[in-house]
């Protein structure tokens, strides 16, 4: 029970969670003078947070093709996203910014996509969970 077995459901939500992030990611990372300029947030930010976006868009692409992934990383990858969209939340909402209308929209496009990508990914352990208590019945 250490692993979830990568339904292909699951394997579809990291490869679509992937997709959207590296270049998302890489934009943020190689992109971020003009972005800086354009969303109203410091450079200093948005670098780290795209080399973050990418190394974790590199991860999900790496477990969208395992058989299965350890329990602990999908918690993990269900944390980051909780975790990114709350700290969008924060940069939006906060005192220590002042996002452009455009950073206030990717910022909120950020959110939701943290909050979807969590959620699916949460809805693969449950399933996961779903199809082992079944077969334990069965047995």
């Amino acid at each position: 029970m250490s692993h979830v077995l990568s339904s292909t459901f699951l394997r579809r939500v990291f490869l679509a969670d992937a997709v959207l992030s590296l270049p998302s990611g890489a934009a943020m990372a190689l992109g971020s003078g003009l972005l800086s300029h354009w969303f109203g947030l410091p450079a200093w930010l948005l670098v780290p947070g795209g080399v973050a976006l990418v190394a974790y868009a590199v991860l999900l692409f790496w477990m969208a093709e395992r058989p299965s992934v350890p329990r602990a990383a999908l918690w993990g990858f269900i944390g980051f996203n909780l975790l990114w969209a709350i700290d969008c939340v924060a940069i939006a909402a906060g005192v220590w910014f002042a996002p452009t209308p455009l950073g206030l929209a990717f910022l909120a496009m950020h959110v939701l996509a943290g909050l979807v990508f969590a959620e699916l990914q949460f809805m693969g352990l449950r399933r996961d969970n779903a199809a082992r208590t079944g077969q334990r019945q069965l047995a």
